[in-house]
């Protein structure tokens, strides 16, 4: 089958297409001594089910040869496909706790996912018609997902996978509790979508979830920056090698938008008229439902740094002392 890959002794990286772009989503399977690991699942769709058992036996595994499912963090493109993964497997799914918290609080049965992120959109100065498309967008997403896992959460500090020792990390700012897996003899980062390398992974904040995400995005990337690893293997595009430089390229971005942001505040403005200026008067919905969450994750971070205030209805200022 096109697109898969060995990128390391033993793994697999199998590419999954996204529901409406040319983006994939690299989930990874693992040879073990008896069976095979599964690191993320993909989208929920019958495509990618399709993928799934075309890739399976074009490398002549059965499914009951896989025994574990690794699920990096509850964003759809990792998650999404975990229950079915399950299902046809029979094997175990793992998760940190957090993550399959905010997994259930999106998709569970019941969820105020909808209401709470409408909250969020009208906080934020989202006009009527566009909020309107966004919530229409919201319901969409949640619908995708169909089948949740029964979950193991992950708690331990290390496992093992491919026959040798991976300490985890579970960090926060892309997505809290998303785990990232370092194998220390192989010198392997099993990074998931917290350091990537054609691209910079967006902040993001699940509501009533860690609501400044740089506050612990930034020292983890520190953190991991300084892990001698000699290969990179992201949730999103090609493995790469530099890690301590590209998780500076990071911060340095992030560092950037600050300062834009304490820019475009020198007079109160809401949340999305400031959105609006950064991109020039164009707002393009699809885009803006993910986006304006992580200017306001920025923007609360500057206010917690006392230098930005948000003052009534949403508006955000810099703060004058």
């Amino acid at each position: 089958m096109n697109g898969i890959r060995t990128v390391a002794p033993g793994i697999y990286r199998i590419p999954v297409p996204f529901i409406s772009s040319s983006q994939t989503t690299n989930c990874y399977l693992v040879e073990e001594a008896d069976g095979f690991t599964v690191i993320d699942c993909g989208f929920s769709t019958k495509s990618t089910q399709s993928l799934w058992m075309k890739a399976l036996a074009s490398l002549e595994i059965s499914p009951r040869h896989i025994n574990r499912i690794i699920v990096t963090h509850h964003h759809i493109d990792h998650f999404g496909l975990a229950g079915w993964m399950q299902h046809l497997t029979d094997a175990p799914v793992f998760m940190s706790e957090k993550a399959y918290r905010q997994a259930h609080y999106v998709w569970g049965e019941d969820s105020p996912y909808a209401e709470h992120i409408r909250d969020l959109y009208l906080a934020c100065g989202i006009p009527d018609a566009i909020l309107f498309r966004l919530m229409i967008s919201v319901k969409q997403y949640q619908s995708l997902v169909t089948e949740l896992p029964q979950v193991v959460t992950l708690s331990d500090h290390a496992i093992e996978l491919g026959e040798q020792r991976y300490t985890v990390y579970e960090t926060q700012g892309h997505a809290e509790g998303h785990l990232v897996l370092y194998g220390e003899r192989s010198g392997i980062l099993l990074a998931g979508d917290h350091i990537l390398a054609d691209t910079v992974p967006n902040l993001n904040f699940t509501c009533s979830f860690d609501v400044y995400p740089l506050r612990s995005y930034l020292p983890s990337l520190e953190m991991l920056s300084q892990l001698p690893a000699t290969l990179v293997l992201p949730g999103h595009g090609e493995p790469f090698t530099e890690l301590a430089a590209v998780c500076g390229r990071i911060a340095a971005h992030y560092r950037s938008r600050l300062k834009q942001l304490l820019h475009v505040c020198s007079a109160p403005k809401t949340l999305y008229e400031i959105y609006s200026e950064l991109h020039g008067g164009t707002v393009i919905p699809s885009r803006l439902r993910y986006e304006i969450i992580e200017w306001k994750a920025l923007a609360d971070h500057l206010v917690e740094l006392g230098q930005l205030v948000e003052a009534e209805r949403g508006m955000y200022g810099v703060c004058h002392q």
